[in-house]
């Protein structure tokens, strides 16, 4: 399970885990249109989603995908979760990822993609 607060996490995970690349395009696609939304006169490399609008967290293969307390949403699970939206994505590669959103409170979603 990977958390993404910053830009610069998403550069870290492209260069360290190349077989993500299609799903991180789409992660950092997601994380700019945050900061076109959210974001102030700040630089982007500065812009935090924990401070704003709420973090992303990568579920991986090996990850328990029910268990949500490694994802810093407390102790709710997936399966007790009300997801605001779950979209399917289609990525660049032909593979499909799925963007699921928690709102944890009124104003802050978690964005969890799988």
């Amino acid at each position: 399970m990977k958390i993404i607060i910053k830009l610069k996490e998403i550069e870290d995970l492209e260069s360290k885990q190349p077989e993500l690349e299609h799903l991180l395009e789409a992660i950092e696609e997601y994380f700019c249109e945050l900061f076109d939304i959210f974001g102030d006169d700040s630089q982007i490399e500065e812009f935090r989603l924990d401070k704003e609008a709420g973090h992303i967290v990568i579920i991986e293969n090996e990850d328990d995908a029910f268990s949500l307390e490694l994802a810093e949403i407390g102790k709710l699970s997936l399966k007790d979760s009300r997801p605001e939206a779950i979209e399917r994505i289609m990525l660049k590669d032909g593979k499909i990822a799925y963007k699921i959103s928690i709102c944890t409170n009124n104003s802050y979603m978690v964005t969890l993609f799988s």
